[in-house]
């Protein structure tokens, strides 16, 4: 059960490390750009996997994990 939460956390780590990145390089080079395009698509194949791994629209855990790391940074 322990590896199972550390893969989970990985994975909420991996998401979060992206988002970040993500922000970052939309705020420099504007939400158009075809590398900030690639780096959404990976994000949102990650967050499929962590869905799909984890619990869908019906998994309270899952959406609560997630949702602690999406917030917007300033």
């Amino acid at each position: 059960m322990g590896e199972l939460k550390l893969e989970q956390n990985k994975l909420i780590f991996q998401i979060e490390q992206l988002r970040m990145q993500l922000c970052n390089l939309a705020k420099e080079k504007g939400i158009s750009h075809h590398s900030v395009i690639e780096l959404s698509q990976e994000l949102d194949n990650y967050i499929v996997q962590y869905f799909q791994q984890y619990g869908g629209r019906n998994s309270k855990a899952g959406e609560q994990s997630l949702s602690r790391s999406s917030s917007l940074p300033d």
